[in-house]
């Protein structure tokens, strides 16, 4: 077995240590989050494609050559950040293989370093859904099951601070009663890949229609929802299918609802939810570590680019100059 050879990437190796690449290939792919290990996988395939084309060596691959791809990317229009993720990808292929990364040399970090300078742009950031726009998006709702449901996805939405990903997947067996509202524990999430879980804390509300208390459990009882996924996809006849929705979903629901209530000039996306209830906690006075509890942010400095906008309405010399 030793003596048998195969040839991956361009680099031989023998099959028993190919099986030990692979292991170590593997626990270093549990170590990140699903979504990335998939964009990994992408973004290697497609360096491998290029260096086949080239007549390059993938792995172990000399810095010289993804140097140029980094180049070849930045030419065909790809963002900073999707470079930046191929650079990631086969840095991680290489510690996975066992192998020197070629991305920490210098060669690499230079052109890096001039593809930001050249393409980076201030972020286009979504407009956050606060408390008023809130109400405004849920009036025209009633009680159909589409309806129930979206109201139910936009107020645990915001009231829970989720991420997309992370509201479409909590289930029934993730809740738990509280004399207060409820807990919704996360077994994952973006910040929390060891698994240890997040708890949320959900209030009744005073005013009903704004209760995410009230409008999930009016949603699970039409639906007749006692298991799995609480957020779930509807047919054109209004049926509950069991399948769960996907993160892009959250999205396709708010822009359903800004047509319905004429609000179409915002600027909204599924992530509005989430950055509106860190708007509108910092609106009415919560303090940082409060806010950060419920968001699952790990420091006060991740809210800064949420807060920035309101906080420079605070204390500013240019109130009443004029």
């Amino acid at each position: 077995m030793g003596n048998e050879l195969e040839v991956r990437g361009n680099y031989q190796v023998s099959t028993d240590v190919q099986e030990l690449i692979e292991s170590a290939r593997g626990y270093a792919e549990e170590s990140k989050a699903s979504n990335t290990r998939r964009a990994y996988r992408g973004q290697w395939e497609r360096f491998v494609s290029f260096c086949e084309e080239k007549g390059a060596q993938a792995l172990p691959a000399s810095p010289e050559t993804v140097a140029v791809y980094a180049a070849f990317l930045a030419d065909k229009g790809r963002k900073v950040a999707t470079i930046e993720q191929s650079i990631a990808a086969i840095a991680s292929a290489h510690e996975a293989a066992g192998q020197e990364a070629p991305t920490r040399s210098s060669a690499v970090k230079i052109v890096m370093k001039g593809i930001r300078r050249k393409l980076t742009v201030s972020p286009k950031r979504k407009q956050a859904i606060t408390r008023d726009i809130l109400g405004a998006l849920l009036s025209p709702l009633g009680d159909t099951p589409r309806d129930l449901r979206d109201r139910a996805l936009v107020l645990v939405g915001f009231a829970g601070a989720f991420r997309r990903s992370e509201l479409v997947a909590v289930k029934v067996e993730d809740i738990q009663e509280h004399d207060r509202g409820i807990l919704i524990r996360l077994p994952r999430s973006k910040t929390d890949q060891e698994g240890q879980g997040q708890l949320k804390a959900l209030f009744y509300a005073l005013e009903a229609s704004l209760c995410p208390v009230r409008a999930l459990r009016q949603w699970t009882k039409a639906a007749g929802i006692s298991s799995g996924f609480i957020f779930q996809s509807i047919t054109k006849g209004g049926k509950v299918t069991g399948r769960g929705l996907d993160p892009g979903d959250v999205a396709r629901v708010i822009h359903r609802l800004q047509k319905k209530t004429g609000l179409e000039n915002f600027d909204f996306s599924g992530h509005s939810l989430r950055a509106g209830f860190v708007t509108q906690a910092n609106k009415d006075g919560k303090t940082d570590r409060s806010i950060a509890r419920q968001t699952g942010h790990k420091s006060s400095k991740m809210l800064d680019v949420y807060n920035r906008e309101e906080d420079i309405f605070k204390d500013n010399a240019g109130n009443g100059l004029l």
